[in-house]
């Protein structure tokens, strides 16, 4: 169970550039497809009055009032009913009910309004507190083990356990979770440590362990402790033919900078620019590269849905920039040339004319 050891984020992040990269191969118009992040902190702040609420209006919750499907219905095994996501239109291959067809099986959700989600100031303390990776690593777990939990009151729910890819909350979920990965990692500035001297910043920036079922962290041999270089295994992806994972073998060192690896960035969004706890701590350094100020409002399905970028914005910033000072540059030298010839033109007309009159009182 990767839930369990050091791959938690490095094994979802994999899977969720695999879901984008699996869009982008659909065709021309999903070549620029880029996967959004879901800022759950937004939403949390419409959570958290319905643990006492008797019947708590769920409309009120950003995601759950968007394009993403709403609760699911009681009475017909939690189906999620709306126009995008019924069965007609989306179908699942796992979690079938009973007496539902196996090729039109419905997602299912059903809403757990007693498992709040966590807000802006819990997950900027966890990147900020902990110095260790494990101990954010475990922050984070907890974090979004509630968010399955808040989707997923029963295992009748998709979102419960190793089901969850199929609701589409999953990924978007997951991105920004990464997203979170890469802020903290960014904040203790680990991203100024180059991928293949990662080993001498453990186990800060990365600590390999695996959690044994009993709750106890394994320290005996024999048992598998996952490195910066294990192989992550991905059963249901490498079959693909167009899978990365396919043909190279995907771990912790290569997931760690997205950017290098995969060209991948993204939006501060929100929960950077309206955050003065962080913004006061990792202000100064923010990673232009893993992060860019632009904004994509295009993208947005609601206020928690931000974007993240596959072609990294400040390639495209330096290559503009490029062309801006070599224009400026061509400005200047006709500038200056024109004034050199005009100088040179008028000392001309002035020695012409001063031999002329020199010539001419003779």
């Amino acid at each position: 169970d990767i839930h369990k050891t050091s791959e938690f984020f490095y094994w979802h992040s994999y899977f969720v550039y695999e879901v984008e990269s699996q869009i982008r191969a659909l065709g021309d118009e999903y070549a620029c497809f880029s996967m959004p992040y879901w800022d759950f902190t937004i939403d949390a702040a419409h959570t958290q009055f319905m643990t006492d609420a008797t019947d708590p209006d769920l409309s009120l919750v950003p995601v759950l009032n968007s394009a993403l499907g709403t609760d699911g219905n009681d009475d017909n095994n939690h189906c999620v009913e709306d126009e995008l996501w019924n069965a007609q239109m989306y179908h699942t291959q796992f979690l079938c009910a009973a007496d539902e067809d196996p090729t039109q099986c419905c997602l299912k959700r059903q809403i757990n309004t007693h498992s709040e989600l966590s807000n802006k100031s819990v997950v900027t303390r966890a990147i900020l507190e902990p110095r260790r990776f494990r101990t954010f690593q475990d922050a984070m777990s907890d974090v979004h083990g509630a968010i399955h939990k808040f989707f997923a009151m029963t295992n009748s729910s998709h979102m419960f356990s190793n089901n969850a890819a199929e609701d589409p909350l999953f990924v978007l979920l997951h991105s920004f979770i990464d997203y979170l990965r890469l802020m903290r990692t960014d904040c203790w500035d680990y991203d100024l440590v180059s991928a293949t001297e990662l080993d001498m910043y453990i186990p800060f920036a990365f600590d390999g362990y695996d959690v044994l079922s009993d709750g106890n962290t394994s320290a005996s041999e024999g048992v598998f402790r996952p490195t910066l270089d294990t192989a992550m295994k991905f059963a249901n992806i490498n079959h693909l033919p167009t899978a990365y994972c396919k043909t190279h073998n995907v771990t912790s060192r290569l997931m760690f900078d997205l950017s290098a690896s995969f060209d991948i960035s993204y939006e501060p969004g929100t929960f950077w620019t309206e955050n003065e706890m962080l913004q006061a701590e990792c202000g100064g350094h923010l990673n232009q590269t893993w992060f860019y100020a632009e904004e994509q409002p295009a993208v947005l399905l609601d206020g928690s849905m931000h974007a993240r970028n596959t072609i990294s914005r400040p390639l495209r910033q330096s290559i503009v920039e490029c062309i801006v000072y070599a224009v400026i540059g061509l400005l200047i030298m006709l500038v200056v040339s024109f004034l050199a010839i005009r100088r040179f033109a008028r000392h001309n007309y002035n020695k012409q004319q001063h031999l002329e009159t020199v010539y001419g009182s003779i």
